[in-house]
């Protein structure tokens, strides 16, 4: 599968830029994937620090508590959880994330170029459809780019998914 996004809108108003990007599942031949609805994440930018919110089917998530990837972290620092609820189709879904930590460093390369990235590392909990599932997603960031790589694993350690950014800036 994959996901194709693309920044809608950008807005500045004083110290605070929102950026809106429009996500798209695709199959593996980058045909529209009928059974997981487009949506939105609303990313609102302060001081270098971005925190997002989510909506589906043009309703935003409740967020409880910020979830936010600050503009500056070194490798030990540790940031707070957070819940989301999110009702897609008449469904009611949470997702909790217990910590969040920055666990390394590293120079990456994929398509899209080469990135020096942080790995940042959360327990996340995630009830859909009322089954409760437990993971841990790594992702790599880069400055002034964004998720450049995540991988999903279960509590046991066995890899269930990764992404890996294929293009940048078209």
């Amino acid at each position: 599968m994959y996901t194709q996004q693309t920044v809608t809108d950008v807005k500045t108003n004083g110290d605070i830029t929102t950026v809106v990007v429009h996500t798209v599942t695709l199959t593996p031949d980058k045909e529209v994937f009928q059974y997981i609805s487009p949506f939105d994440v609303t990313y609102e930018i302060r001081k270098g620090t971005v925190t997002l919110k989510i909506a589906a089917n043009d309703k935003e998530t409740e967020n409880i508590g910020e979830i936010s990837i600050p503009a500056e972290m070194k490798v030990g620092d540790e940031y707070g959880g957070g819940q989301f609820k999110i009702e897609a189709n008449g469904i009611a879904n949470k997702a909790t994330i217990h910590y969040r930590k920055v666990v390394g460093e590293e120079k990456i390369t994929t398509n899209a170029g080469t990135f020096h990235c942080m790995i940042f590392e959360q327990l996340s909990e995630m009830r859909v459809l009322g089954i409760k599932q437990k993971a841990i997603v790594k992702t790599w960031y880069a400055k002034n780019v964004g998720d450049v790589k995540s991988e999903t694993y279960s509590t046991g350690g066995k890899l269930r998914s990764r992404t890996i950014l294929e293009e940048f800036g078209k």
